[in-house]
């Protein structure tokens, strides 16, 4: 009766061994899925940082595509009537002028 009783309780000790051993492993993979969890969040701040960095770089690309929409003709514009007024005499430069 009393070897019964030892070999049951080699077999819990045993049995508390293995789920010990088995705790520690978990917790190896807890630990090791915590940093790889940590190194995600990091990569979604920056993300989102740069997706922030890359809206404000898209308005400010829109902003110079309505500047040069605007005024670009009126520099052309400009500069056409400055040539223009270097080369043209008389009449003609009355003429551009009124025009």
């Amino acid at each position: 009766m009393a070897r019964s009783i030892n070999k049951d309780i080699d077999l819990v000790r045993d049995d508390m061994l293995k789920l010990d051993k088995k705790t520690n492993e978990n917790k190896y993979w807890l630990t090791d899925l915590q940093k790889r969890m940590d190194k995600l969040e990091d990569i979604n701040e920056l993300s989102k940082k740069f997706i922030a960095v890359v809206d404000s770089l898209r308005n400010e690309f829109r902003f110079i595509e309505t500047y040069i929409d605007k005024y670009m003709p009126l520099f052309v514009q400009a500069q056409i009537s400055d040539t223009l007024n270097s080369f043209v005499s008389g009449k003609s430069r009355k003429a551009l002028c009124i025009y």
